[in-house]
């Protein structure tokens, strides 16, 4: 018997919901900002985890 999980389609559709909110608030963030404080939203990629360079 296999323990392959799969998920239902409505909780992938979901999650790619969320992701797309989260994307678009992110530009929303970089597109509202200007200079060093645009690049810096650029590169901090989520809440809370700084820069990635």
């Amino acid at each position: 018997m296999s323990e392959r999980s799969e998920a239902a389609p409505g909780d992938v559709v979901d999650l790619l919901l969320r992701q797309h909110a989260e994307v678009r608030r992110l530009f929303d963030r970089v597109e509202a900002a200007a200079g060093h404080e645009r690049a810096e939203a650029f590169h901090a990629g989520g809440a809370g985890q700084g820069s990635k360079r």
